[in-house]
């Protein structure tokens, strides 16, 4: 059911975690075996490598609900709310997409993503 119904991710390494500017929330998603729901995937300009990466948003709970990723994060994430209500965001060359989980398409493009930091 969870694979025909999320879009799932696992994080076999330590991952940093990102606001939805690019911006490193300075935490980083311990190495867990875990399934992640992720809602988004989406072209996000990184000003620290200037450049435009490509990332998932990661729900705030595992599948189930029964854990939020605070427990997981390497840094006190949870005092702020803006942080914990939003979510974070997680490069997607760094984590792994259980195989038959629901595709994502990336909700805009490179292009948009690079001319949306120009913007700013």
């Amino acid at each position: 059911y969870d694979l025909e119904t999320y879009s799932l991710i696992r994080f076999p390494n330590a991952v940093d975690l990102y606001n939805e500017n690019g911006m490193s929330l300075n935490a980083k998603m311990k190495k867990n075996s875990k399934s992640w729901r992720i809602d988004k995937l989406v072209y996000i300009w990184v000003p620290s490598e200037n450049k435009v990466e490509e990332f998932y948003h990661v729900s705030p709970f595992t599948v189930g609900d029964e854990i939020n990723y605070v427990q997981y994060a390497t840094h006190e994430i949870g005092a702020s709310t803006s942080i914990y209500d939003k979510g974070a965001y997680v490069k997607s060359n760094e984590v792994q997409v259980l195989e038959n989980s629901v595709k994502l398409t990336p909700s805009n493009t490179i292009a948009e993503a690079e001319a949306a930091a120009l913007k700013k």
